[in-house]
């Protein structure tokens, strides 16, 4: 994944299970500070979310992807 890569928009949820937004949101302005700035990016494996049910969460298959392909495309740390 290049430094350049674009921050990806997740579908919200409301009425069932997602993760809480504000540490998914949190977790990638880390990462995205890490590859802009050539720093070391956070460990992508040990992301942990907090679940919401009737919040506004991220649905978390396209959150799993998103960090699947994520790590797919860093280089070993």
């Amino acid at each position: 994944m290049s430094a350049g890569a674009a921050r990806p928009q997740f579908t919200p949820t409301r009425w069932r299970e997602g993760y809480a937004v504000a540490d998914v949101d949190d977790f990638l302005d880390r990462v995205f500070h890490a590859l802009s700035t050539g720093q070391p990016v956070p460990d992508v494996a040990s992301a942990v979310f907090r679940p919401t049910r009737f919040g506004e969460g991220y649905d978390m298959e396209e959150v799993d992807d998103f960090l699947d392909e994520l790590a797919a495309g860093l280089p070993d740390q």
